[in-house]
């Protein structure tokens, strides 16, 4: 799987976020992870939206998942 896309982040992604979810946003990035999940309507189908993952798993699982 070579995909890359050069693509920046959405604003959205990031205004008024906290640091926390900013660090989160520079992961989605630079992992590539819009090329098979989408967000917010944008991205790839390849894999699950994540736009509401955080209500169906808990944190531990979050980890794990990402990891």
């Amino acid at each position: 799987m070579g995909a890359w896309t050069s693509a920046s982040i959405p604003h959205n992604f990031l205004e008024q976020r906290s640091p926390l979810e900013r660090q989160g946003a520079l992961v989605f990035h630079s992992k590539q992870c819009i090329n098979c999940h989408s967000i917010g309507g944008a991205g790839g189908l390849r894999g699950p939206a994540l736009d509401s993952v955080a209500a169906r798993f808990t944190s531990d699982q979050l980890v794990r998942q990402v990891i």
